[in-house]
């Protein structure tokens, strides 16, 4: 059963870094462990993780060859991604991002 606790919890681990390693302390203190949290918690770390890595690569990009509209698409991709996964934290579903959620899943199992 997902509560409104979770999904707080879910949402809030969208929010940046603080509030995901907010959700991370309060998830390793909890047990059993929540398969809810869990989840939310790999998805919002691949997004942060694929945005500090794409958003450099992509400015390197952008101004070496004056490609900026390459890094204001990935920026809007990120960001489209980035309210899927609020939007899904929110409404208690488990739904993994379309073409890179089940790979964060399966690249970031280390979340226990």
């Amino acid at each position: 059963m997902i509560t409104t606790k979770d999904k707080l919890l879910a949402f809030l681990s969208y929010l940046g870094i603080i509030g995901w390693i907010i959700v991370l302390v309060v998830f390793q203190n909890e047990t059993p462990k929540n398969n809810f949290l869990k989840f939310h918690l790999r998805q919002s770390l691949g997004i942060i993780l694929l945005s500090l890595a794409g958003g450099f690569v992509f400015y390197l990009l952008a101004r070496m060859f004056n490609l900026w509209f390459v890094l204001n698409a990935f920026s809007f991709i990120i960001f489209m991604y980035w309210v899927l996964g609020i939007v899904y934290a929110l409404t208690g579903s488990m739904r993994f991002l379309p073409y890179i959620g089940d790979y964060f899943d399966e690249q970031l199992s280390f979340i226990q």
